[in-house]
């Protein structure tokens, strides 16, 4: 973009720098906590990659660019246990038919619920889609609930100390 752009102006390498940190951070504990508790052995290698794409997504959205819809805590909130939840109960279905139209199904729901429900956060159905690519059971909400709150803990203190400390923000 020309440095004279509308959409552009304002923003420096600094105004990123501190977001694409705390980002760095914030990821590097989620995956930290979750090989420490050793997810990945105890349930299927690949699980914690899809988990980890989905939260980092969200940890991307949520501290790059907090200023967008999909970017609210409460959106975020609301898709992981939406998702948590509806992958859950999907998993249970590929007894009856193949894992190819039990996935395709819980990603319509999951499309449905989060638009429906006004939590639209698109990287929270990857959660929905490790359910059911794997059996994960209860112990996978749990650590969905974990990384919800490691995520929404960082994501207050950003909010509080970095982006809003003066009660203004810089506008991405």
């Amino acid at each position: 973009m020309k440095a004279g752009n509308k959409k552009n102006k304002g923003i420096t390498p600094s105004h990123l720098l501190i977001p694409a940190i705390i980002t760095s951070i914030a990821t590097a504990f989620l995956v930290f906590i979750l090989n420490y508790l050793n997810f990945d052995l105890k349930y299927g290698l690949g699980l914690s990659a899809l988990i980890f794409a989905s939260f980092g997504s969200s940890i991307f959205l949520m501290f790059m660019t907090p200023e967008f819809p999909m970017a609210k805590p409460s959106k975020f909130l609301r898709s992981y246990i939406i998702a948590a939840f509806v992958g859950f109960f999907f998993h249970f279905f590929i007894q009856f038919t193949s894992v190819a139209i039990i996935s395709g199904i819980t990603i319509f729901v999951m499309s449905m619920l989060l638009m429906l429900g006004k939590s639209e956060h698109g990287p929270a159905v990857g959660i929905a889609l490790a359910f059911v690519l794997f059996d994960i059971g209860i112990a996978g909400i749990i650590v969905v609930f974990g990384g919800i709150l490691i995520i929404g803990v960082f994501k207050v203190l950003f909010d509080k100390y970095i982006l809003w400390p003066n009660g203004n923000s810089y506008k991405l």
